[in-house]
């Protein structure tokens, strides 16, 4: 992974390496925009679709609580070929992928909380 920045750099870039079955791609992404304790958005530059965005929302729930929110916007490439061939498969892996996030930031923010509450 190359990483040209944080999120809070509209324009910084990252590459990843990704495997795709028995292939290998580059996935760039850009931070295009960010508000703090509020949100930020990716965008695909280069990679396997023809189009993705990708917004994290942080939205209140009280006033220690909040939800964390992925909204992704993507589109295929080869219309509906691509879509029927790729679709059932990138929707289990986007599935797989948020789960793991959203459960690493969990712990995270609770290791944070002990850690605060200990002190």
């Amino acid at each position: 992974m190359e990483r040209g920045g944080g999120i809070e750099q509209p324009g910084s870039r990252v590459k990843i390496q990704l495997r795709i079955g028995p292939l290998k791609q580059t996935w760039t992404a850009e931070h295009a925009e960010y508000q703090p304790g509020r949100m930020f958005r990716d965008v695909m530059v280069s990679g396997p679709f023809r189009l993705w965005q990708h917004t994290h929302l942080f939205v209140p729930e009280t006033k220690s609580s909040s939800w964390l929110e992925d909204r992704v916007e993507y589109e295929f490439p080869l219309g509906w070929f691509g879509k029927i061939v790729g679709g059932a498969y990138t929707r289990l892996r986007l599935a797989r992928m948020f789960a793991w996030r959203h459960r690493v930031t969990q712990e995270a923010l609770q290791r944070e909380s002990f850690s605060t509450a200990t002190r």
